[in-house]
């Protein structure tokens, strides 16, 4: 029961922030019928942190891969956890063009951000893909 209502409000809380969030930079919303995320850059790290929702209860993967489709980090989220909180440094990857990608066994959400010399991260556009 109280992993039930602590889903219901972080559901509440990212899909009310979904109006904020679009004029907000550096700050992305992976909004799927099944989950949702909210993915930030830390402003002056290069730091990536997620945060999902996984309301239907799916088993879910969060991968982040370069421009080429190379995975560079993936985090399985399990269908008895309602949240995740991810921290994923990017220390360590060159500038260029990367992808998040969320997806359950019926679909899959990408969203690419650019990495650059001023170490935050820049939505580009998106690409959904479902069933």
């Amino acid at each position: 029961m109280n992993t039930t209502i602590k889903t219901i409000a972080l559901a509440l809380g990212l899909s009310f922030a979904n109006s904020v969030i679009a004029q907000v930079p550096g700050v992305t919303l992976i909004d799927n019928e099944g989950y949702i995320a909210k993915v930030i850059s830390v402003p002056n790290t290069n730091t990536m942190k997620v945060y999902v929702g996984n309301i239907k209860s799916k088993n879910l993967t969060f991968s982040l891969k370069d421009n080429s489709g190379n995975v560079l980090y993936t985090k399985y989220i399990y269908k008895d956890q309602p949240q995740a909180n991810l921290k994923v440094s990017l220390d360590e990857l060159p500038d260029g063009i990367y992808n998040v990608e969320m997806s359950d066994k019926v679909s899959k959400t990408v969203k690419s951000f650019r990495k650059g010399n001023e170490f935050v991260m820049r939505p580009i556009g998106t690409l959904v893909a479902v069933k």
